[in-house]
């Protein structure tokens, strides 16, 4: 199943996420490198893959801009 995706590119020390939520993985995967995966509720995810650093822990809640 093809999913479409987003690639951005940003400096260290940037917040990627963009609306407050769960993290409920944060860890190194096979195929995406260092990821994040954020709950925001109602089903809906944030997927942050190939990142150079990974400065949150599963479970953390996260706000909006929070770097």
């Amino acid at each position: 199943m093809y999913h479409p995706a987003h690639g951005v590119g940003h400096d260290t020390g940037v917040a990627l996420v963009d609306r407050s939520g769960r993290i409920v993985a944060a860890r190194e995967l096979f195929y995406s490198g260092q990821t994040v995966i954020v709950a925001h509720g109602l089903g809906v995810f944030s997927t942050l893959a190939h990142l150079w650093q990974v400065d949150v822990e599963e479970g953390q809640l996260v706000d909006a801009g929070q770097v």
